[in-house]
């Protein structure tokens, strides 16, 4: 690169300046809601981020609305029968559940349906050369949903502990009150 082009590029990109400058423009940027220009898409970083967030919130719903309704049902069933089965198995579970690291769960479960079974596809969003230019196209598919089952399930495990616990320890609260005989 020529001294000429490597100018453009610094002053394009914000790099003129020094350090201080430069945060107190990112800074001021922020504020503002600008969060520049992504390096790697070249476009703004507004656009990388509202493309990821819907993709996220397709990913996290489900999962946490599974997650609660199974805490749920567990969590009941565990609080009305002391010392049962569900008793037991949402005295130990939990806290394994709790300490397992999403990243090896996930990894686990590849193994196990994506490479082991073949039921499941390895990674992404779509088949390869799978296209969708609406919304419908992109995420209401039989394919769509295939792939995201292993991390749906993945996130849904790891966030079984929390409703699972808060609703036997309130189903006993409940049971203990002296309106219930």
């Amino acid at each position: 690169l020529g001294s000429e082009a490597k100018a453009r590029i610094i002053q394009e990109w914000g790099l003129d300046g020094g350090i201080a400058d430069q945060l107190w423009r990112y800074l001021r940027g922020l504020l503002a809601l600008d969060f520049g220009q992504s390096f790697q898409y070249r476009k703004p970083v507004v656009d990388v981020l509202a493309e990821k967030f819907l993709n996220t919130i397709i990913l996290v719903v489900p999962a946490v609305v599974l997650a609660a309704a199974l805490g749920l049902v567990f969590g009941l069933r565990a609080g009305l029968r002391a010392n049962g089965v569900m008793d037991h198995l949402t005295i130990w579970l939990p806290p394994i559940l709790r300490g397992i690291p999403t990243f090896w769960l996930g990894i686990l479960l590849l193994m196990l349906f994506a490479y082991g079974l073949d039921w499941l596809p390895i990674a992404g969003m779509r088949a390869i050369g799978a296209t969708g230019d609406t919304f419908a196209q992109k995420y209401l598919t039989l394919d769509f949903l295939r792939h995201l089952i292993l991390p749906g399930a993945c996130l849904a495990i790891t966030s079984l502990p929390e409703p699972i616990l808060l609703m036997r320890q309130s189903v006993r609260a409940v049971l203990r009150e002296d309106f219930v005989s």
